[in-house]
C-alpha cells in the first residue's frame, strides 16, 4: 500500500508540473524510473537508524563497529530536555560527579571521564577543553539547536585518537533541511525564587536539489544551579541561589554545505560564578556575594571536501582548527603566579583520507598532523610555563601525527570490521587497534556484536608544563585501556528495540592529579565490569524507553585509591542506574514524563578530609543514598496559530536532595544541584 502512496503522489506532481512547468516549486517532480527508486528506498529507510560516528560511513547501528546510543530531534521534542546534561545522564552508565571550582563533569561505566577520557563534539569537532580536556555540564549547551546526538559507548581512539578514551558524544545542530525558515524560543522559569531564562534562535535554508544547505544557531541561558545551602567539611556554609551558583552559556555555530565541501564554525563561552575553590567556601563580601568568577570559551573551525574520483574512491581532505582557555580561567586571578593569568590553547590538525566504499568491502586510510600549542602568562606578565628546571617560558609547541586505517566486509550475515590509528607524540607512542564482528539475522531482526577495541590518552600540554604541576613535566606518558564488549539485540520493525550488552574496560597507568605533590602523575590501573540493558518501543504518538546500567570495579586489580574504603564501589558514581519515560504526542498536546533512579554512591568522608595527611594517611568513605529524580512536560502545540508551541517542564518533581560526589580522595564536600525547578519555553517557527 505504502507504495501505491508513492505512485500517486508522483502522479499528483506530474500533472501539476504540466500545469505550471517552469515553476521551481514542483522541482523534484520528475517521474523517472530514478526517483521512484529513490523515494521506495527512502520509504525502506525509515525503519532504520543510521549513524556515522562509529566508522565516519553511514550504516545501520546493528552494523556499527561500537555501542551505540542515538538520541533524535524526535525524542528531544516530545521528552522536553532541557540541556545536553538532562539527555546524557538518560543514557546508560553515564553520570555526573563533581571536581573543584564548581566544575560539574562525566563520568561513564563507573571511571571518572573528565579531564580528557570523553571526546565531546560539535557538528564532529572537538569542543573539550584543551587545557584540561574537560567539559563543565550543567547549565550547557540548549537542546532547542540540536537536531540529534550520536554516542560511542566505549572506547573511540582508532577513529578519533585522544580524548575518545571510553566513549565518544557528537552533538549535530540543526540543519538548513530541517529548519527551512527561522526557529525561536525564550525559556523561562525558576528555582524557589531565583530565575531562568534563556533564547535560541536557529536559522537554515536548503535548496530542493539538496546541493546547498545552510544553517545557523545562536544560544543563550542564564541557569542557577541550585537554591540550597552548599557546606564545605570545615562548616563554612554559602546560600546558593542566583547570587553565588549562578551560570551564564552563549554558544553560536554555523554550517554551509554544497555538493561535497562542508564549512563549520562553532564558538562556546560559559561565564560562572563558584562558591568554592578547592576544598572551602570561598570568602563572601558583606552582603553575601562571592566573587570567585570564572570564564571559558572554546571556537572552532572545520573545512573539508570528499573529491570524487570514480564511483567508489574518495580523496577526503580535512582542516580543524581549535582554540580556547582553560576551564579554570579566573575573571579576576588572584596572586602573582596564578596558573590563569591569560593562557590560550590551541590545535591545527590537516588530515587527509582515502574512502573506497564497494558493496561487500568498504576500506579508510589517511593521517593527519597535529600542532598542538600553549601561550601563557601570570597577572603580573610573567611567564606560566616550565620545561626544565629553572627555565621558565611563556609558549609551548609539541606536535604529533597518525595513521589510521579501516577495513569493513560484508559477508551476510557477518560484517567484519579491523582498523587502528597509531599516533606518534613527544611523549611517547600510542596505538588503538579495534576489531569487531557483527552478526545480523536475514530477517534483520537479531542482531550480535563481538567488540574488542585498545584506546589511549595523551597528556595535555597544560597538565604538563603549567608552573602549578611542573614535578610532572619529565615522566608523564600515554594512558591506555583496553576494552572487551559484548552485545545482542532485537528489533521489531520501526518501533521496537531491546539490546543488551557485557563489558570489561582495564586503563593502565591513568593520568591522575595527586593533592598530596600537587602533580598529574601515571599512577596505579583501574578495572571496571558490567551491564548494560536497554529497551525502546515507538509508535505514531506514543512511545516508551527504559534502560539498567550496572557497573562493578575488579577490586583486586584497581588501585584503592579510585574506590571507597571497602574497595566495593567506584568513588562518586553509582554502581546501579536506571532510566525510563513515556510520551503522548497528540496533534495539538504533548504529554510525558521521564525518571532516573541513581543507586547508592560512596565518596570521602569529613574525617578524612580533617585528618587524613602525610603522617597520618587512611581512605575512609561514606554511603549516600539512592535518588530518585522525575521530570514532566506538557506542551501545547498550534495554539492559536500553527506554528506556536508552548511547553511547560517541572524538573526534579518530587525535590529530591540530589548532590555531586568527588569522584578522587580531594577534601571536596557533597555539591547540592538541581534541587526543584519550572520551566516555561515558547517556540515558533517563521
Amino acid at each position: 500500500m505504502k507504495y501505491l502512496y508513492l505512485y500517486l503522489w508522483l502522479f499528483v506532481g506530474q500533472i501539476l508540473l504540466a500545469q505550471n512547468p517552469d515553476s521551481s516549486r514542483f522541482k523534484l517532480f520528475h517521474s523517472t524510473k530514478e526517483d521512484i527508486e529513490h523515494l521506495l528506498q527512502k520509504a525502506e529507510r525509515t525503519i532504520e537508524l543510521e549513524v556515522e560516528i562509529a566508522s565516519k560511513q553511514k550504516q545501520a547501528i546493528e552494523e556499527a563497529p561500537s555501542i551505540i546510543s542515538v538520541v533524535t530531534r524526535e525524542d528531544i521534542e516530545n521528552y522536553g530536555f532541557r540541556d545536553i546534561t538532562d539527555i546524557l545522564r538518560l543514557v546508560p552508565g553515564f553520570e555526573y560527579a563533581t571536581d573543584v571550582q564548581s566544575l560539574f563533569g562525566i563520568g561513564f561505566r563507573g571511571m571518572w571521564g573528565s579531564e580528557g577520557r570523553v571526546l565531546i563534539m560539535l557538528n564532529n569537532t572537538l569542543i573539550n577543553c584543551l587545557g584540561y580536556g574537560f567539559a563543565n555540564f550543567f547549565g550547557h549547551l540548549p537542546v532547542s539547536v540540536i537536531e540529534r546526538i550520536e554516542i560511542i559507548r566505549g572506547p573511540g581512539s582508532a577513529l578519533y585518537g585522544s580524548f575518545a578514551e571510553v566513549a565518544v558524544i557528537n552533538i549535530i545542530t540543526k540543519t538548513g533541511k530541517t529548519l527551512q525558515g527561522v526557529e525561536m524560543a525564550l525559556q523561562g522559569g525558576a528555582i524557589k525564587n531565583n530565575a531562568i531564562f534563556g533564547s535560541q534562535a536557529s536559522a537554515g535554508y536548503n535548496d530542493l536539489s539538496r546541493e546547498l544547505d545552510v544553517s545557523a544557531n545562536i544560544a543563550f541561558s542564564y541557569h542557577p544551579i541550585s537554591a540550597q545551602t552548599y557546606e564545605d567539611f570545615w562548616g563554612n556554609t554559602v546560600e546558593l541561589g542566583s547570587k553565588n551558583s549562578w551560570r551564564h552559556f552563549q554558544n553560536i555555530s554555523t554550517k554551509l554545505s554544497y555538493k561535497n565541501f562542508y564549512f563549520g564554525f562553532n564558538r562556546m563561552n560559559q561565564r560562572w560564578v563558584s562558591p568554592d575553590e578547592f576544598t572551602t567556601v570561598f570568602p563572601q563580601n558583606s552582603q553575601g556575594i562571592i566573587s570567585n568568577k570564572f570564564s571559558h570559551f572554546i571556537e572552532s573551525i572545520q573545512i573539508g571536501n570528499k573529491f570524487k574520483l570514480n564511483d567508489q574512491f574518495y580523496l577526503i581532505p580535512r582542516f580543524d582548527y581549535s582554540r580556547g582557555n582553560p576551564v579554570t580561567s579566573k575573571e579576576t586571578p588572584p596572586g602573582n603566579l596564578d596558573e590563569n593569568g591569560s593562557t590560550i590553547c590551541q590545535r591545527f590538525i590537516p588530515e587527509i583520507n582515502l574512502q573506497y566504499s564497494g558493496v561487500r568491502t568498504q576500506f579508510d586510510f589517511g593521517g593527519g598532523f597535529i600542532v598542538n600549542t600553549a601561550d601563557s602568562f601570570t597577572k603580573d606578565g610573567e611567564p606560566a610555563m616550565i620545561v626544565a628546571a629553572g627555565d621558565t617560558v611563556s609558549f609551548v609547541r609539541r606536535d604529533a601525527f597518525y595513521l589510521f586505517g579501516q577495513y569493513i566486509l560484508k559477508v551476510k550475515p557477518f560484517t567484519f570490521n579491523l582498523g587502528g590509528r597509531y599516533e606518534n607524540t613527544f611523549w611517547g607512542d600510542a596505538f588503538a587497534p579495534r576489531i569487531a564482528l557483527n552478526y545480523l539475522t536475514p530477517n534483520q531482526k537479531i542482531y550480535a556484536k563481538l567488540l574488542y577495541g585498545e584506546a589511549f590518552r595523551v597528556p595535555l600540554i597544560w597538565q604538563a608544563y603549567s608552573a602549578q604541576y611542573f614535578t610532572t613535566s619529565g615522566g608523564l606518558k600515554p594512558e591506555l585501556t583496553r576494552t572487551f564488549e559484548f552485545e545482542m539485540g532485537y528489533k521489531q520493525k520501526s518501533h521496537t528495540r531491546i539490546s543488551a550488552n557485557f563489558f570489561f574496560i582495564n586503563i593502565n597507568t591513568p593520568i591522575v592529579y595527586l593533592g598530596a605533590t600537587d602533580s598529574y602523575v601515571n599512577y596505579g590501573n583501574i578495572r571496571s565490569i558490567g551491564s548494560e540493558i536497554s529497551a525502546e518501543y515507538k509508535m505514531e504518538k506514543l512511545g516508551i524507553f527504559s534502560n539498567i546500567s550496572y557497573t562493578q570495579p575488579l577490586s583486586e586489580y584497581t588501585t584503592a585509591d579510585f574506590l571507597s574504603s571497602d574497595r566495593t564501589h567506584f568513588l562518586a558514581l553509582p554502581a546501579l542506574k536506571v532510566n525510563g519515560g513515556i510520551y503522548y504526542d497528540a496533534p495539538l498536546f504533548t504529554c510525558s514524563t521521564y525518571a532516573t533512579f541513581i543507586g547508592e554512591r560512596y565518596a570521602q568522608t569529613q574525617n578524612f578530609a580533617l585528618n587524613s595527611n602525610d603522617t597520618n594517611p587512611f581512605l575512609e568513605t561514606q554511603a549516600y543514598p539512592s535518588v530518585f529524580l522525575q521530570n514532566i512536560q506538557v506542551k501545547l502545540k498550534k495554539l492559536f496559530v500553527n506554528n506556536l508551541q508552548i511547553g511547560l517542564q517541572v524538573h526534579n518533581i518530587w525535590n529530591a536532595p540530589y548532590v555531586l560526589l568527588q569522584p578522587y580522595y580531594g577534601s571536596h564536600a557533597p555539591f547540592p544541584i538541581q534541587d526543584r525547578q519550572w520551566f516555561l519555553e515558547v517556540k515558533y517557527k517563521f
